[in-house]
């Protein structure tokens, strides 16, 4: 409880500032707290009353096209682990703060849980090339994605959302922002393990989840083998 309490003190303020408006009545929904973290199956129950989906509990991360499978089968796989208190602004691999503040705040959202599940579903049967561009896409949207709200800019991607470092780094200078387009992203190579210097901008939810189920319909998806 110490080491979430830790972090979420830091995030709750940036949360206020910076979270799109669909994850902040989200952490509500799910009845997430600042001073202790959640017991995984009640969040579990809880997410699968708000749009029908569910946690697979893992040890650790998991192969790519394993990991968008379980999306596809509308599943968010969830690690039980915590970082370790002595470095509460890092962890080498997802862990709880990333699964269930990061992640399943945005899955009471009915378009972003589709987003996930449409990604994951193309996952299963796609070539290597085009589960690179998935990878990519996921990326830039579920895990750093942008948009833009009537109050302004705002966050929806899990990994800002669920870092104290990404989330006001998204905000500054450092970040070359750019319009949403889905033939940029699946050009744009990303790294794990610093700091993004390209994101993504979307003018809503609802236009990523139409672009996205139109390019895995189209020929230009289908031409990546």
């Amino acid at each position: 409880a110490r080491v979430w309490r830790a972090v979420m003190d830091r995030l709750a303020e940036l949360h206020e500032v910076h979270a799109a408006s669909s994850y902040r009545d989200g952490f509500q929904r799910l009845g997430l707290s600042v001073f202790q973290p959640p017991v995984p199956g009640e969040l579990a129950s809880r997410l699968l009353d708000q749009t029908g989906f569910g946690l697979v509990l893992t040890d650790g991360l998991l192969d790519a096209r394993v990991f968008l499978a379980h999306l596809g089968q509308r599943r968010q796989p969830c690690t039980v682990y915590l970082r370790h208190g002595s470095r509460p602004d890092y962890t080498p691999e997802p862990d709880l703060v990333h699964e269930a503040v990061g992640h399943a705040p945005m899955l009471t959202d009915l378009e972003a849980a589709r987003l996930n599940e449409i990604i994951g579903q193309a996952a299963t049967t796609a070539s290597s090339a085009q589960l690179r561009a998935l990878l990519r896409l996921y990326w830039f949207t579920l895990e750093f994605g942008l948009l833009e709200e009537r109050s302004g800019l705002r966050a929806y991607g899990a990994g800002l959302l669920s870092s104290f470092g990404e989330l006001p780094h998204a905000f500054s200078d450092a970040v070359s922002r750019r319009p949403f387009h889905i033939a940029e992203i699946i050009n744009q190579d990303y790294a794990h393990d610093r700091m993004q210097e390209v994101l993504f901008v979307a003018p809503s939810l609802e236009a990523v989840l139409r672009d996205v189920e139109r390019w895995i319909a189209s020929d230009e998806y289908a031409r990546l083998t």
